[in-house]
């Protein structure tokens, strides 16, 4: 369906995405790890100060300006590269671009996206929230 949509006729975008994907298949997977734990701390960010916020555009705001961090910090995220990897492996693509590439980055990006938003969201939490959790008054509420 992605093909069928002609979207990808124009070589030139073909060529900046294809040119994308086999860098980030081509990356030192130590690398991708960090990237990707990085990359899913700034996705929680934008998910959880917003809602600390009462003003829905002040939440829309910083949503936007995590998201942004994201897009333009180059860091990894998973389900995204999914996407752009289906896409290049459908279009004609170099041999740089393979199945095996795929593997070479989404186990270390997904173990980092883990650790990014499993390990140092939660623990940060809980951090911040242990002082709450210790007030028996906050029981009475």
């Amino acid at each position: 369906m992605i093909f069928a949509t002609a979207l990808f006729k124009d070589a030139s975008v073909n060529g900046f995405l294809l040119s994308v994907v086999d860098k980030k298949m081509n990356t030192p997977a130590v690398e991708l790890f960090f990237r990707g734990i990085l990359c899913n701390w700034l996705v929680c960010l934008a998910f959880f100060v917003p809602m600390s916020m009462k003003e829905n555009g002040a939440k829309m705001f910083a949503m936007m300006l995590f998201v942004f961090c994201f897009f333009i910090s180059g860091y990894e995220h998973s389900i995204a590269n999914m996407c752009t990897f289906a896409i290049a492996l459908v279009l004609h693509h170099p041999g740089t671009i393979s199945l095996g590439g795929v593997l070479h980055n989404l186990i270390p990006v997904t173990l980092g996206n883990l650790i990014g938003g499993g390990a140092l969201m939660a623990y940060m939490y809980y951090y911040v929230n242990k002082p709450f959790m210790d007030d028996p008054s906050q029981d009475e509420h």
